[in-house]
């Protein structure tokens, strides 16, 4: 009997797990992973940062922050995101430019955002806030070449050398 208790409890928890891996289940208790408002200024970030992967936990961070900062920010990055919909804009640049033309309001939104993906800061006078320091995305641009100041992959003063020649592009 004690076999037959074993199997079925096993057999059942493999069940659960297949159910739940196939997203077909979702445990009362488990919290969805972002809330409709991250979704949005993560969609909207991945348009203007050019990335298709971002962390969604800065962007959790940042989203509050520049909230806080900013009253009726869930609502502006609707209406920027709604507004590249509608245009069928899929790049930062026309979009920018047309919003700078058409509601300047709107196009301050953008900085804001791309301003603080790339620097890791967001907020305003003293609620600013360091989000992100060597994962801000004006590292990722050049870290094939340089490193996070204060990160040090060499010996002390070697700043001071002459830099390795570049390799020639492909």
């Amino acid at each position: 009997m004690e076999g037959h208790a074993r199997r079925a409890l096993l057999g059942g928890a493999a069940a659960g797990i297949a159910v739940a891996a196939s997203g077909g289940f979702r445990p009362a208790w488990a919290a969805s992973p972002e809330p409709p408002a991250d979704i949005a200024f993560l969609q909207l970030s991945r348009l203007l940062t050019g990335r298709a992967s971002l962390d969604p936990e800065t962007g959790r961070r940042l989203n509050a922050l520049l909230s806080a900062a900013r009253p009726g920010f869930a609502a502006e990055v609707s209406a920027c995101a709604g507004f590249a919909r509608a245009h069928g804009m899929t790049k930062v640049e026309p979009l920018a430019a047309a919003l700078r033309q058409q509601n300047p309001k709107l196009a301050d939104v953008l900085h804001a955002i791309v301003s603080a993906w790339y620097t890791g800061v967001a907020g305003d006078g003293p609620g600013t806030k360091v989000v992100a320091y060597r994962d801000a995305l004006m590292f990722a641009t050049v870290g094939d070449v340089l490193t996070a100041p204060s990160y040090c992959r060499a010996a002390p003063g070697d700043w001071t050398s002459k830099p390795p020649r570049a390799a020639p592009p492909r």
